[in-house]
């Protein structure tokens, strides 16, 4: 019986998806499954996953309006209860599918189980270290540094409340976050699962904006509250890039 199911978002991923894919397949036992949602590639990236024949579980190769839409594309083809989701630029940690395992059995009616990740550079030297416990009142006010990738997200929580919502191109995550509610069962692994290689724009002025909608139609914070912080937010970005501005200068 399949009771994790790894989800690879992929588009012209040839320079980095064998590290990933190797970085799992390893620890990958009968109880597990990989699947790859490609974007319409026109590198290496399909070889690649036909390489590994049949530890490749399910793999399609089409256009998508981007991440989320291939990680809904997963979900739906997902045999897993458990799901999870990696970057192709990304490797999980040696012991991290028993970690899953483990944590799967120990904690079988929670929504999420999240852990630790480390933040690297392109070389892999370690940025930062992220992740800790779950907390709904600092996850809406951006006070936590919750570890998404290779979080394990319980099946039913989509069957509850839907997929990614895909008019968000960079905070969906938060917005499906934020649908579960403050009353999610939660679990953390105090465990390093994953190195998320750097490259995101989570703190672009496009994302500030994002979490503002989502925050707005999920009504997770009064909307005074939510205006405020947003712009509190965007000046704290611009004190900051003065700041630095001033330092190199």
């Amino acid at each position: 019986m399949v009771e994790l199911s790894i989800i690879i978002a992929t588009y012209n991923s040839g320079k980095t998806l064998k590290s990933c894919l190797d970085s799992i397949v390893t620890q990958l036992g009968n109880d597990g499954e990989i699947l790859v949602i490609d974007g319409g590639s026109v590198d290496n990236t399909i070889n690649i996953v036909e390489s590994y024949g049949s530890k490749i579980a399910y793999c399609v190769s089409e256009p998508d309006r981007g991440v989320y839409d291939a990680w809904n594309k997963g979900i739906e083809k997902a045999q897993g209860e458990w799901i999870t989701f990696i970057g192709s630029d990304d490797e999980m940690l040696p012991n991290t599918l028993n970690l899953y395992r483990e944590a799967i059995k120990k904690y079988p009616d929670r929504d999420i189980i999240s852990g630790k990740l480390h933040f690297c550079k392109q070389d892999g030297s370690v940025i930062r270290d992220v992740g800790e416990p779950w907390n709904w009142n600092k996850f809406i006010h951006r006070k936590m540094s919750l570890a998404h990738p290779g979080m394990l997200h319980n099946k039913k929580c989509f069957e509850r409340v839907g997929l990614f919502d895909t008019r968000y191109r960079i905070c969906a995550d938060s917005d499906f976050l934020q649908r579960l509610g403050p009353h999610t069962k939660a679990a953390f692994i105090d465990e390093f699962l994953v190195n998320m290689s750097e490259g995101g724009i989570s703190d672009s002025m496009e994302a500030l904006k994002e979490g503002y909608l989502s925050r707005k139609r999920n009504k997770v914070l009064s909307p005074i509250e939510n205006y405020f912080y947003y712009i509190s937010i965007i000046l704290r970005m611009k004190l900051g890039k003065i700041r630095n501005y001033v330092r190199m200068h």
